[in-house]
């Protein structure tokens, strides 16, 4: 997509990958909950940051809400 200011300056964003996203159900079996239970965090954290719903899960994990689903995005740990 494309962010506007003023009719001269365009600036590109791009999304992150879809691949970097897991789904709620590996996202909760990760963090040893169940699915509902990690949705019910995810509701209760839910921020909004800009155009994005965003849910802070601690130790660095962020749900993202992408229409009525979450998606769940941990950092790279260097083996």
């Amino acid at each position: 997509g494309w962010i506007s200011f003023r009719p001269a300056l365009w600036i590109s964003f791009r999304p992150a990958p879809a691949y970097d996203y897991i789904p709620i159900e590996e996202a909760a079996a990760r963090l040893a909950l169940t699915p509902v239970a990690l949705r019910a965090r995810c509701r209760r954290a839910a921020r909004r940051e800009g155009r994005n719903v965003v849910a802070h899960l601690g130790a660095g994990g962020v749900a993202y809400k992408f229409g009525r689903s979450w998606r769940v995005r941990f950092p790279l740990v260097a083996a």
